[in-house]
């Protein structure tokens, strides 16, 4: 029986999520079966529904760092959406004369 890293199992359920391919592409790309691939994003998915099943290789400690480096990331996207808006305003503006 293969084993597989925490960090392996959270990048191929992020890559079904994130619409990279359906189950079935991701787990033929990856070369693992797709039942396996589905048991992880169960588990995935449980966890992020605050269930007590938390992704298969992760301690509660890494699940709270994850969701901060994942709140920063968020705050940070934000802010650049934010600056791309403004300069659309300021490009899309008449010229002033």
């Amino acid at each position: 029986m293969r084993t597989y890293t925490s960090e392996f199992k959270r990048d191929a359920v992020n890559m079904v999520l994130s619409g990279k391919g359906t189950m079935a592409q991701v787990a033929r790309d990856l070369g693992i079966d797709g039942s396996v691939l589905g048991r992880w994003r169960r588990k995935h998915l449980a966890a992020l529904d605050g269930a007590a099943a938390p992704v298969e290789g992760m301690t509660p400690s890494e699940l709270a760092s994850e969701n901060e480096r994942l709140r920063r990331d968020n705050a940070r996207l934000a802010e650049q959406r934010d600056i791309l808006k403004k300069a659309l305003n300021i490009l899309g503006e008449e010229p002033r004369r």
